[in-house]
C-alpha cells in the first residue's frame, strides 16, 4: 500500500496506485493502470489566519479556472466543467468541481484550503466515468489524515 507522509498530511492509497517521479517536491503523482487514472496531489504552502480562508479559496478557484482555460487554449482543447463549489468546514474550506474534454477524458478536483496551505487533489482519466472519478476522490480523501 503506497503511503505518503508530508508536513501537511498522511496518505494511504490502495495497492493499485504506483508513484510517478516528480521534479517538484510539493507535487506527488500516482497512476493506476486498473483505473486508467492519474492522481496528482500538490501542496501550496502558506500561513494565513482562519478568517481569511474563504477569500483565499475564492482566489484559488479563479487561479484554477484560469489555468484550465490557459492549458486548453495552448493545446487546442475544448472542455466543460461545473461551477466550482466552496464549502466551509471546521478545518478550513473545501473546493470541488469536475469536468470533461469534448474530445474525451474527464477530470475531478478537490482542494483543501487550510491555515498552513492548500492541498490539491486532481484525478483524470481518458476512460473512467464521472462517477468512477468521484469514487476515486472519495477513496483518496478517506485515506488522508490532515
Amino acid at each position: 500500500m503506497p503511503t505518503l507522509n508530508t508536513t501537511h498530511f498522511l496518505l494511504s492509497l490502495a495497492d493499485d496506485w504506483q508513484a510517478v517521479e516528480s521534479d517538484d517536491p510539493d507535487r506527488y503523482i500516482f497512476e493506476s493502470e486498473s483505473r486508467d487514472s492519474s492522481l496528482t496531489i500538490s501542496i501550496l504552502r502558506m500561513e494565513a489566519p482562519f478568517d481569511q480562508l474563504p477569500e483565499i479559496a475564492e482566489r484559488f478557484v479563479q487561479f484554477r479556472i484560469d489555468a484550465h482555460y490557459a492549458g486548453a487554449q495552448e493545446h487546442g482543447w475544448l472542455f466543460e466543467m461545473v461551477e466550482p463549489q466552496i464549502v466551509a468546514r471546521e478545518f478550513g474550506q473545501v473546493i470541488a468541481y469536475y469536468g470533461h474534454l469534448t474530445a474525451g477524458g474527464r477530470f475531478s478536483f478537490t482542494g483543501l484550503v487550510l491555515p498552513t496551505g492548500v492541498i490539491s487533489i486532481f484525478v483524470e482519466s481518458d476512460t473512467a466515468s464521472e462517477e468512477a472519478l468521484s469514487d476515486t476522490l472519495s477513496e483518496v480523501a478517506g485515506g488522508m489524515e490532515i
